[in-house]
Order: C-alpha cells, then sequence, then structure tokens
C-alpha cells in the first residue's frame, strides 16, 4: 500500500473543491457529473458537498517484453475534476507484482479497506473534512471479473452486464464461447442487477455466473453492479477494431468475401494512410497495416474513427457500410457532449451493428467484445461519454511507472520508491518552478520526472506568446495592411454589427494595426496554424469544423488592435470555406423507424473550396478537423469529437 491520504492532500490544497468540470445540461450527457447514476448518487445521499469520488482502475502491464510477471496499479482517477486535472493528478493505492493476475485479490482486500476508512471518516484539510468514495470501477476484460469474482468471458454467463449465458461454436481449429444475438426475437438479455446478484449469492452453486463474495460488497453505499462499465480502450479499440483489421487481412481468410490481404491491394492501402498527415493531437503518424500487431489502442481509435475511409472502394460494399456504422457510433459516444435521444439512436446502429455483423461473418465471429458493444449506449447514459470513463488515463499512468524502474531486480520496489519520492517533493517542485531563476533545462527535466501539468512550465517558452481572453496566439508576429480581398472579407463578416460604423470610420483599408500570428491557441487547449505554416510539414493543423457546421480552411491569423467596438476577443481568422458533397455519406440507413442523423463533425466527403476569401470571428471555431486528401481536389475530413483523448 502507499500513502494514499498525501496524495489526495496534495490534490485538495492544490484545487480544492474549485476544480470541478462543467455544470451538466439537462438532457445531455458529457463528463460523469451529467450521468443519471452521478446524479441519483447525490439525490440517494452517497455524494454530498464535501465528497470526492473516484474511478477506481487496475489496468496492468509487463515490465519488459516477454516477462511472465506484470504489475498492476490500484488507482483512483477523480470523477469531479476537468479531465486534465484528473489526469495530472492520479491516486495509485497499492501496486502488485507477480506472475498470475488471479492472486490479485492479495492486494484488493487492503484497497477496499482503504476505500471503507476514507469514505466514512473522510480527510480533514484547512478544517473542512472530505469523503473520498468509490463511484465507477474501469478495468478490461480480464480484471473485471477477478474484481466482480464471477466467471471470465469465455465460461458461462460470462458478461459482466447482462445474463447472455453465451454457445460454444467451432472456430478455426478449435472452440470459442461467443455471444449471438437472442434466437427468440427479442433484442437483448435481461440486465445485472443488485437484487438479482443478491439473490444469486445465496444460492450454493454457482448462478448467473457469480462465484462467491467480493470485497467490494462491503463498501457502504456502493452500487456494486452499476459501478463497472465497458471500457471501451480494451472492448472497441484493442478488441473489435483490431479484431476486424486482422479479419480482413490475415491470410488464413484468404477464401472469404471480405479478405483484402492480396500484397496489392495492402500496398495500395499502406501508401493511402501513411500518406495521411494528421494534427498535432494525434502524436503518432500512421503505419502500415503489417504492423497491425503492435498498434496501439489510440492507433486503432485513429483508424476507426478518422482513417477508416481509405478502404471504400477496396473492402467490399456491404462489409464497408457496415464498419462505417461503428465508426459513426464511436464518434458520437465520444463527443465532449452529446443529447441523450441522440445516444438512444447509437444504441439502436449498435445493435443492428451486432446483428448485422452475425450475418455477414458469421456466429463465431461474435466475440465477448462485439457483444459489449449493445452495452455502450447505456454506459454513456449512467456515467457520461465514453473519454470521461475509458481506461486511457490509467494507461498512460502504467507507462509513467513503468519509467520508474532499472533492471530486473526488485522491480516493484523501486517503483513504489520512486513514486513515493515523487509524491514527496512534488509540492516543493511546483513551488520552485515558479521561480524564473531556474533554468529551463531544470524545468523541463522537473516536468518529465514528477509527472506535472504542462502548464506549470509552458509558459516559460512562449516569448511570443499572447493570451486575449481566454484565446493565446502564438509565435513570430508580423503587422500590416489588409489587401483587397481580406478588406472585403472583413467587412462581409461586420455588415450589420455595431463594430462595422467603427470600421468604416477609420478607413478599413488603411488601417495598419492588423498583427498577424502564425499558430492560435483555443480556449480547450487545441492550437491551429495557417496553411503556410512550415515548422510542421507533417501534420495538417489548418482544417477547422465552425459552429455553424461548415468547414474551414485556415490561411491567416490576424488581431484587430485599439478597437473599443469589437465584441468577444478581436482575434480573427481568414480563410476558405469547403464544399460538399452527400454529407450523408457515412452515415447509417434508417434503421427501421428510427433515422439516423448526421452529427456536426463526423467524417465527411468535401469537393473543392470557395473561390473568395472568408472572415470569421475565433468563437466560430468548434473543432479541429484531421483530413484524408485525395485526388482531384477531394478531401474527406472528421473533426475531433472531443479536446480531451489526444494521444
Amino acid at each position: 500500500m502507499l500513502p494514499v491520504e498525501e496524495q489526495i492532500r496534495f490534490y485538495i490544497k492544490q484545487y480544492g473543491s474549485s476544480a470541478r468540470s462543467r455544470k451538466p445540461v439537462h438532457g445531455v450527457v458529457g463528463d460523469i457529473v451529467s450521468g443519471k447514476l452521478y446524479e441519483e448518487s447525490r439525490n440517494r445521499g452517497y455524494i454530498c458537498d464535501h465528497t470526492i469520488t473516484i474511478l477506481i482502475c487496475a489496468d496492468g502491464a509487463n515490465p519488459y517484453e516477454r516477462s511472465k510477471f506484470g504489475f498492476w496499479p490500484f488507482m483512483g482517477v477523480v470523477n469531479e475534476a476537468p479531465y486534465t486535472v484528473r489526469r495530472s493528478n492520479v491516486i495509485v493505492f497499492a501496486l502488485f507484482y507477480g506472475d498470475k493476475k488471479s492472486s490479485m485479490d492479495i492486494f484488493i482486500k487492503p484497497c477496499v479497506d482503504e476505500l471503507i476508512r476514507l469514505g466514512t471518516t473522510g480527510i480533514v484539510v484547512d478544517g473542512s473534512t472530505y469523503y473520498i468514495k468509490p463511484l465507477i470501477v474501469s478495468v478490461d476484460a480480464v480484471a473485471r471479473p477477478v474484481l466482480r469474482n464471477t466467471t471470465h468471458f469465455n465460461g458461462l454467463y460470462g458478461c459482466d452486464f447482462c445474463l447472455h449465458p453465451g454457445q460454444v461454436d467451432r472456430k478455426g481449429k478449435g472452440h470459442a464461447r461467443v455471444y449471438p444475438n437472442p434466437r427468440d426475437g427479442s433484442s437483448s438479455f435481461p440486465l445485472r442487477t443488485s437484487q438479482q446478484h443478491d439473490s444469486d449469492l445465496l444460492e450454493s452453486a454457482s448462478v448467473h455466473g457469480i462465484l462467491g463474495d467480493t470485497p467490494f460488497l462491503r463498501i457502504p453505499g456502493f452500487d456494486f453492479i452499476a459501478a463497472f462499465v465497458p471500457e471501451y480502450m480494451h472492448s472497441v479499440c484493442l478488441g473489435v477494431v483490431r479484431y476486424f483489421l486482422l479479419l480482413w487481412t490475415v491470410s488464413s481468410y484468404n477464401t472469404e468475401p471480405w479478405f483484402i490481404g492480396k500484397r496489392a491491394i495492402l500496398d495500395e492501402l499502406n501508401k493511402r494512410l501513411t500518406e495521411i498527415k494528421p494534427p498535432s493531437e494525434i502524436t503518432r503518424t500512421p503505419q502500415t497495416l503489417e504492423n497491425i500487431p503492435y498498434w496501439k489502442a489510440s492507433e486503432f481509435r485513429s483508424f476507426v474513427l478518422y482513417y477508416y475511409p481509405i478502404l471504400q472502394g477496396v473492402l467490399p460494399e456491404p462489409f464497408f457500410s457496415h464498419f462505417s456504422s461503428l465508426a459513426y457510433s464511436l464518434f458520437g459516444l465520444l463527443q465532449d457532449e452529446i443529447p441523450v435521444n441522440c445516444v438512444r439512436k447509437i444504441e439502436a446502429v449498435l445493435r443492428n451493428f451486432v446483428y448485422e455483423a452475425e450475418c455477414l461473418y458469421g456466429s463465431q465471429h461474435i466475440t465477448y467484445n462485439m457483444h459489449l458493444l449493445t452495452h455502450l449506449g447505456k454506459s454513456v447514459i449512467d456515467w457520461g461519454c465514453l473519454w470521461s470513463t475509458s481506461a486511457f488515463i490509467p494507461e498512460w499512468i502504467n507507462g509513467d511507472l513503468q519509467n520508474l524502474f532499472n533492471g530486473t531486480q526488485n522491480v516493484i520496489d523501486q517503483m513504489a520508491q520512486m513514486y513515493l519520492l515523487r509524491i514527496a517533493i512534488r509540492k516543493e517542485a511546483i513551488d520552485l518552478l515558479a521561480s524564473s531563476s531556474i533554468p529551463n533545462e531544470v524545468a523541463c527535466l522537473l516536468h518529465r520526472l514528477l509527472c506535472l501539468p504542462k502548464s506549470i512550465i509552458s509558459s516559460r517558452f512562449l516569448q511570443h506568446d499572447r493570451t486575449i481572453d481566454g484565446y493565446t496566439v502564438r509565435g513570430k508576429s508580423t503587422k500590416r495592411k489588409l489587401v483587397a480581398e481580406e478588406v472585403v472579407a472583413l467587412k462581409n463578416l461586420f455588415r450589420g454589427s455595431n463594430a462595422m460604423a467603427e470600421l468604416n470610420r477609420i478607413e478599413l483599408e488603411l488601417h495598419e494595426d492588423y498583427v498577424f500570428y502564425p499558430k492560435v491557441k483555443s480556449r480547450n487547449g487545441g492550437f491551429f496554424t495557417t496553411s503556410s505554416y512550415a515548422k510542421s510539414p507533417k501534420r495538417i493543423n489548418f482544417y477547422s469544423l465552425l459552429k455553424n457546421g461548415d468547414f474551414l480552411r485556415i490561411e491567416k491569423i490576424f488581431v484587430i488592435e485599439n478597437n473599443a467596438s469589437l465584441v468577444g476577443p478581436p482575434i480573427f481568422l481568414f480563410g476558405y470555406k469547403l464544399g460538399t458533397v452527400r454529407k450523408d455519406i457515412f452515415c447509417p440507413p434508417r434503421i427501421g423507424s428510427i433515422l439516423v442523423e448526421n452529427i456536426a463533425g463526423q467524417t465527411t466527403r468535401l469537393v473543392g473550396k470557395s473561390k473568395e476569401i472568408v472572415a470569421i470571428c475565433i468563437e466560430s471555431i468548434s473543432k479541429k478537423c484531421v483530413v484524408l486528401i485525395e485526388k482531384y481536389d477531394t478531401i474527406v475530413l472528421t473533426a475531433i469529437p472531443n479536446p480531451y483523448e489526444t494521444d
């Protein structure tokens, strides 16, 4: 066990109750606090004003390749904090190291005992008592039954969320448990409930996959059944998406109608894939399809969200359209926020996706991860969009922990000691970094070793930065007059506004207070560049989705100086609006009576751009876009669904 109280005290003293995510909007889900079950937890008194709830993670990793030993940190992520704050303040309860994941129960009990103490006694900080309580458990399909003490997914009643018994089908040269659609005409199996779980526990034999008691049932007020989520990093990215990519390209399926693994086809797909220039939010540039076994979860996420259109014209149409509906659904459930009625429609799309998968590929391919797609919609309604409960934060922490030891001896001791050292000096390091006398090299070293937030040191390197109303223009500035087409564009923007008279009075064409910058950072942390910005040749950061649904190619970023009549930030963009061809080309068809609507920014095919340059205010920008540039001036692009999950 690690000193949990010290970590929590550090968080409270740094952020207190001020570090709160956005206030939820009725009928819309976004972060965890907007979920239906979070609100119910408040209403029943489990959460109060001085309660800090946490998302429990226990995702393991191997300390080095080809090791039969692994480590599993028991972690807590603060649900009420904004995403960037929670990522930088993960609470590590304990570290387990061994060769059998089933032995994890050795360290589960002391962690649960600590959770019970923190939730009943609390922690006093500056005269106020804070109660730390678990709310959600987000782990992979292997760890979930260990924590729940239930049958694994390859056993009878192995689903952690419903009473689907599964069935054993022949697969390849052996057999596997699969989860095909119900045969009785119903759309799903009954969901697991607390009452059903308690009743099954009383039976002498295993019923519905329940093997026995678990320490989590001892936590007062904790909704043990509802707390577990079908975490999408493992189930979708490393599960379903990876499965389909291998299914299409592995030679053992070379007689199937979906097979696209021939050398000439792979070469063409690899060419399309490696020509993509993703924005800076996607740190890994695309790898070839031969490297699929080495892809990370974020690379599979990028493929299903942004890159899958490269398959069009190569993967036969029924299979491409089918996969497109998965991309559409995931894009919707990963929005920073989405109306509940849209989530209901996506639920129907995903159920239909699993049904069609069985028709197209056969029941032997309806794996457990495929079945979990039918539970994603409910998870979003209960606990917020998929990014809010994903394992990408724990995965990032695991990577950080792997840097805390050397060699192969006493791995867990080294890891624990270095982590405790980090905790001990973190506060002092932050105070030290506030001093401008610290060399930048030392600041970077402290930032990397102690896993400090980027905001603490970012200002030390931004000599040309200028922040205006929450936006930051970056890079070396230039001041100049506007050219004729820019004058027309700006006048068109201001036509009818209060600022127009003022701009006319000072003679727009002759006004010299126009300061141009190569980059601008938005309020949510993403940044855009002009199309002529040359320092990132392998990146495209100049396509954006506007709030009105249009797409813009950014040519210039500028600030209007000394104009008091302007309303809002005086930061503007010149650019070209893009043309559109069939916005529904990648949208699923109608499912019965359900009309599936376009989501703003979803994968869209566009042709050409406007001939005239336009001006827009910075507040008109909604999201950055990932672009696939094809021939004949055709562009396929997708807006990044949320600003939080960057690689």
